[in-house]
């Protein structure tokens, strides 16, 4: 089967879970025989086209500096859209997968259905019915659902051309700033509906050249459906995950962890070699640093936490962490930087639990699951994929979204009793494997082809008297 994969981003140029599930996935289809083909989007100074090899595959990188309107507004880049065409033209594809269209074009579906290829897309986040993805308004407050009104003022950032306020700025000049900008929310807030009522007009185009929507969660197979997405194309399918990333805590070989104990109640309750083979329980976060991620609430919860440790991975380009200077200087909370794949292993190896604390309607983090695979418990919020992940009694808990005190409350509660970690891990649900996932993916796809081939085979049907053209 020749197989084109499309998506926003693609690992290693970037590291998101996304990026990296199309890589992994594109290499297990390589090696079960398909020929495989990527064409994604990469954030360059300067616009181009390049051709690179990454795991023995061919990918097409389409060079750009990133535009917000073009993820607001689905804003389609002719640059994309022709290399598009010409790896249709070239490579012929039987089925174009789909994994997002971000920074690439939306008509993309159309395209490759009008050359003959199937088209089944996996929706990893809210993208196609969410302009900003995070089903949040404002960047704070969880929305229900897309609105032209709504996300024309949710996304006025991208458009207006009101400045900000100076932060320096005097109480009139932020008043007159305020009188402007209202003003001005006359005519932008109209431009901004209409962009957004193209855009849905283009999504649902899009949508009727797809075959099979692929959904990782029920969270958001419900959300597609209540957005209009067509019943008989969704499929829900959970991701998989390579077998290196199993039983990272229980593999051969693995450093054996010291036990975790109850707090110190003192001399005779507790001896001192006892007490020297006792070690904090070990939290981590495993992430970007970015506001709805949620790594303000983690940090305010564990500050000054006693009896805990909370190891940091990722990388900080907005210098989140400097505002928490004063928690990462306490010693218990550390920032070890950027995690390869490679590591992961080891570092998940290293966990007692690990947090997921984001604040937006996550799809179905891999993260979780990763941590799942390597037999680690997780604390989550309790909202969209993440809650349907992580059940109280199956393999972790849940906290109120945003509320860094209840998120302390929980922690708190695992510290002093700490033989619920052990329990929890007990309870840890199976995960499915990568090689299980891409069975299935490759099912989808021959129904797809199969559904695509029959209906290009159906004879038209007869074109009734009273429509036919007068002679």
């Amino acid at each position: 089967m020749r197989i084109l994969l499309t998506t926003h981003a693609y690992s290693p140029r970037s590291c998101g879970g996304a990026e990296n599930y199309c890589r992994q996935l594109a290499r297990a289809l390589a090696d079960r025989g398909h020929e495989v083909r990527v064409l994604a989007a990469a954030l360059a100074q300067r616009r181009a086209v390049a051709e690179e090899v990454v795991d023995g595959l061919r990918c097409t990188f389409v060079e750009k500096p990133f535009d917000p309107r073009e993820q607001v507004f689905a804003q389609a880049d002719a640059e994309a859209a022709a290399a598009f065409d010409r790896l249709l033209d070239s490579f012929r594809p039987q089925l174009v997968h789909v994994n997002h269209l971000g920074h690439l074009a939306l008509d993309l579906p159309r395209r490759a259905a009008r050359s003959g290829a199937a088209v089944v897309a996996t929706l990893h986040d809210h993208w196609l019915h969410c302009p900003t993805s995070h089903m949040l308004q404002y960047g704070r407050q969880r929305c229900l659902g897309p609105g032209l009104w709504k996300c024309a003022r949710c996304t006025r950032w991208c458009f207006t051309r009101i400045r900000p306020t100076p932060a320096q700025a005097a109480q009139p000049v932020r008043i007159a700033w305020a009188i402007l900008r209202r003003m001005a929310a006359c005519w932008e807030l109209p431009y901004g509906a209409f962009r957004h009522s193209r855009r849905r007009r283009e999504v649902a185009e899009s949508l009727r050249s797809i075959d099979r929507l692929i959904c990782p969660s029920r969270h958001l197979l419900e959300f597609s459906r209540r957005c209009g997405a067509p019943e008989s194309k969704l499929v829900f399918l959970r991701h998989g995950l390579p077998p290196r990333l199993f039983a990272a805590n229980g593999r051969p070989g693995a450093p054996p962890k010291k036990p975790i104990g109850e707090p110190t109640k003192g001399p005779e309750d507790s001896p001192p070699a006892a007490a020297a083979d006792r070690r904090p329980l070990r939290f981590g976060f495993i992430g970007s640093f970015n506001a709805v991620k949620g790594i303000e609430v983690l940090l305010r919860a564990f500050d000054g936490l006693a009896g805990v440790e909370l190891i940091l991975y990722g990388r900080d380009p907005e210098n989140r962490l400097a505002e928490f200077a004063h928690v990462l200087a306490q010693g218990h909370v550390r920032h070890r930087g950027f995690l390869p794949e490679d590591r992961k292993p080891q570092a998940l190896a290293e966990l007692d639990c690990l947090v997921v604390p984001s604040t937006c309607y996550e799809n179905s983090p891999l993260v979780i699951q990763e941590a799942f695979a390597a037999r680690v418990p997780v604390l989550a919020s309790n909202i969209g994929g993440m809650a349907e992940l992580v059940q109280p009694g199956a393999g972790g808990w849940q906290f109120a979204a945003g509320d860094w005190r209840d998120l302390r409350r929980r922690v708190e509660n695992l510290r002093d009793r700490p033989q619920m970690v052990a329990e929890a891990r007990c309870t840890i649900p199976a995960v499915p494997t990568l090689p299980e996932h891409v069975a299935s993916v490759e099912s989808i796809f021959a129904e797809a082809i199969a559904a695509r081939s029959a209906a290009a085979a159906a004879p038209l049907s007869p074109v009734p008297a009273r429509c036919r053209p007068a002679e």
